[in-house]
């Protein structure tokens, strides 16, 4: 494999227009996306315990920290 010349400036271009696309895509189609993450959800349930139990502990620690700047207020 050959090492090319890249142009970093067309590819950051590229990859912002694509990003933009995604979320736009996203925005239209929320049911699709829903139906996606809900699937990849179950999925990781699945095949990959540690993984969710590792999810489950983040979203318990990101609610702990909320309620406690709620009550700080």
């Amino acid at each position: 494999m050959e090492n090319t010349n890249i142009n970093i400036e067309v590819a950051v271009r590229q990859y912002i227009k694509n990003k933009e696309r995604v979320i736009k895509y996203n925005k239209e189609h929320p049911e699709k996306c829903r139906v996606r993450q809900k699937k990849n959800y179950d999925k990781m349930k699945l095949e990959e315990p540690e993984k969710y139990k590792a999810k489950l502990e983040k979203k318990r620690l990101n609610y702990q920290a909320k309620k406690l700047i709620q009550k700080s207020e």
